[in-house]
């Protein structure tokens, strides 16, 4: 009978010391992770935040290091302009919205990822060597350096640098967009900017619709143009190049020692139109021609009479002020043709003097023909 009571005692008791340990590994799996106002809190080498919450403090340092929070259950409170840092940390959420003013940065070989979307509403981002994903984007300031991210953007200022790429979503905004020191924006979509900034061997490459407002371009950046769009005000400087692949227009253009390299696709094309135009330095127009373009060209071409053929709207401009000088570069997309070119005056130029150059392969079939024939003459010789 006591030996039966002892083991009931027994039984309860090891249910019990269960329950609690459950309990407690509960506890532990739902941990809540937090920084004082004013405050600064720093964590290392967490593995789990499953169910539990990160709460960042106002005006505090949260801080993350060598961690894996690799899960989408976690939720990240409003903040009153505290940071969050991680830190060769990887996080994974769900979402992370409406964080009011909070600062976000991701450092040093982190991994930070959001399902659905980011919204630091009037907070901050900064991204250096780390990988970064989210879907959509919505901060006041985003900062990101030797990382490469794909997303829709809604920004008010933006700084792409050292090796930084950004590849814009369809219906991305930013108010002002800063390219530097060999970073790259490539567009995926429809890119809405109010003034872009490309420096330092940066490299813009608009594929699709890019709309900005005022262009600033220097010190051997390139900015490649797709859509025609007006542009307010545009500054090209010290060897940076304007490449348009289609049409733009300008209210002010100022060219300093910089190239604008249009891409003729017809003869029949307006691609470059400035109504100021204001020149430093030495500056060079290229003109390119696509096989389109030598196709329309070369349909009324007669061997008998030489060709030629006046484009006078492939590069219009204004009022021209300065004591900047120019020089003409006329590539083709064949080496079958050669081409001059001729100011006419009033901002028109003709492209004329079409010449026919045999390809290498033609010039093999002559000299072919040539020995063939010779040989022939010297057997009946």
């Amino acid at each position: 009978m006591k030996i039966n009571i002892t083991h009931n005692k027994l039984t309860k008791s090891l249910l019990l010391a269960s329950a609690t340990l459950a309990l407690s590994l509960s506890s532990a799996h739902a941990a809540n992770y937090s920084s004082p106002d004013n405050g600064t809190q720093n964590y290392t080498n967490i593995t789990d935040l499953s169910g539990g919450t990160i709460s960042i403090g106002s005006s505090s340092f949260l801080t993350f290091k060598d961690s894996s929070l690799s899960t989408f259950n976690v939720t990240v409170l409003p903040s009153g302009g505290g940071e969050l840092i991680l830190n060769n940390t990887s996080l994974h959420l769900s979402d992370f919205n409406n964080v009011y003013t909070a600062h976000l940065k991701v450092t040093n070989n982190s991994s930070f990822n959001v399902v659905s979307g980011l919204n630091l509403n009037t907070g901050s981002l900064s991204i250096s060597d780390s990988t970064f994903y989210a879907p959509n984007v919505k901060t006041y300031d985003f900062y990101m350096t030797n990382a490469s991210t794909t997303f829709r953007g809604d920004i008010s200022n933006m700084n792409l640098n050292s090796g930084a790429t950004w590849n814009a979503l369809e219906g991305s905004t930013v108010n002002y967009l800063y390219v530097n020191d060999n970073a790259s924006l490539n567009m995926l979509g429809s890119l809405t900017v109010n003034t872009l900034t490309v420096r330092n061997n940066a490299t813009v490459n608009a594929t699709s619709d890019l709309t900005f407002t005022n262009l600033y371009v220097g010190n051997n950046a390139t900015v490649i143009t797709q859509d025609g769009k007006i542009i307010d005000y545009a500054d090209l400087s010290n060897n940076s190049t304007l490449k348009v692949m289609n049409s733009i227009y300008f209210q002010n253009l100022y060219l300093s020692d910089s190239t604008i390299n249009l891409v003729l696709n017809s003869p029949y094309s307006i691609p470059f139109f400035a109504s100021e135009l204001y020149t430093s330095g030495n500056n060079v127009i290229k003109y390119d021609f696509t096989d389109a373009f030598i196709e329309e060209i070369m349909n009324d071409y007669n061997e008998e009479y030489p060709y030629t053929f006046s484009v006078t709207y492939a590069f219009i401009v204004g009022t021209t002020e300065g004591d900047g000088t120019w020089a003409y570069d006329i590539a083709s997309s064949s080496d079958s043709y050669t081409w001059t070119v001729t100011h006419i005056g009033g901002g028109f130029y003709r492209f004329s003097d079409i010449t026919l150059i045999p390809e290498p392969s033609t010039y093999a079939l002559i000299f072919g023909a040539m020995a063939l024939g010779l040989a022939i003459y010297r057997r009946r010789k």
